[in-house]
């Protein structure tokens, strides 16, 4: 989705402008871009979606030369959002804690 957006960018302003209000890059992107991190939802949904691409199109990819390549891309996206996204609470996780701590008060 960022590669998507640098592209955009780097191709036409309106596309990026016009890419930047959907609601995939509202919320997906958006915030991963303000805070560098994503919550543990976010972080699963596109593990889930970009993995089963993945293993779906190394299934059915007969070259070995471009398994190897994609199997070596997916344990790279794997380990840069294991180890190098950083995880932050949810919302909902913050709203519940000040409301635990204003009634603590």
């Amino acid at each position: 989705m960022l590669l998507t957006l640098y592209c955009f960018a780097k191709g036409s302003e309106k596309l990026s402008l016009r890419f930047r209000e959907t609601s995939l890059y509202k919320k997906y992107i958006a915030e991963y871009v303000q805070t560098r991190s994503l919550t543990v939802k976010q972080k699963l949904y596109v593990q889930i979606f970009a993995g089963g691409m993945m293993v779906a199109s190394f299934i059915f990819l007969e070259n070995w030369i471009l398994k190897i390549i994609l199997g070596l891309l997916f344990i790279i996206h794997n380990w840069v959002f294991i180890f190098k996204i950083k995880t932050r609470k949810s919302k909902w996780y913050d709203m519940k804690k000040v409301e635990v701590q204003n009634n603590g008060i």
